[in-house]
């Protein structure tokens, strides 16, 4: 529950404008998410990480951590709501603008390919950086 709460206070945070508290309250919830095998968590952490670095103009990772966990949300399952669905989806067509289709699939396939823990290790080293 308290990664979940760090989550959202980060999302709440980010599109409040006040982006400067995402990383660190990010950080800390894809890392307790990580430690208690909170699979979902860990989707919800790397989905809500991905888009921090969009806004913060790193699309090319976001679309890595996006293509590790479009693999992940398939072993947890789905359950994301119609509204939530609505927001991935303008956040995928935000990423491809910004990187063009080509570099955009290449960042995608190669997330596709990341082990679940590297791209909780890259999330985390990201947010570190930001």
């Amino acid at each position: 529950i308290i990664a979940a709460v760090l989550r959202e206070l980060a999302i709440i945070s980010l599109r409040t404008g006040e982006v400067e508290q995402s990383p660190a309250l990010l950080r800390e919830g894809l890392s307790l998410s990580s430690q208690h095998n909170d699979q979902r968590g860990v989707v919800e952490g790397l989905e809500a990480l991905a888009e921090l670095l969009v806004n913060q103009g790193h699309p090319q990772l976001a679309a890595r951590l996006l293509g590790c966990v479009a693999d992940l949300r398939a072993s947890v399952g789905p359950r994301q709501t119609p509204r939530e669905q609505g927001a991935a989806a303008r956040q995928m067509e935000a990423i491809c603008a910004a990187l063009g289709q080509p570099q955009f699939e290449r960042a995608w396939e190669e997330g596709r390919h990341l082990p679940a823990d590297q791209a909780i290790d890259l999330a985390l080293q990201a947010a570190d950086h930001l």
